[in-house]
């Protein structure tokens, strides 16, 4: 795919930059009900990640899904798009 290779070059150089910048506004953004979505076959982020992750998080919830990599949206739509689904019907605003 003509592009690919220099776009994953991008994503490498500023990784330690966009990690930096998530972390300085996660104590702001904590209150924000939150559905981390991610795959069980993840071979870029260990998917232990997300649960370390979600502990930032004040009303969070961890959804794996099995079978799949990296780009979940991607590789099974129909069910991150019922996970999404399911969360916004039954979250409960942070007060």
């Amino acid at each position: 795919m003509p592009g690919a290779f220099r776009y994953g070059l991008s994503v490498l150089r500023s990784w330690s930059q966009d990690l930096q910048q998530l972390e300085s506004v996660l104590s702001r953004i904590a209150h924000i009900p939150t559905l981390i979505i991610w795959g069980g076959l993840d071979n870029a982020v260990d998917p232990a990640s997300a649960s370390k992750l979600s502990l930032q998080f004040n009303n969070c919830r961890v959804r794996i899904l099995d079978g799949v990599g990296h780009l979940p949206y991607e590789e099974v739509p129909e069910e991150f798009n019922l996970a999404v689904a399911d969360f916004l019907a039954n979250v409960q605003p942070s007060v």
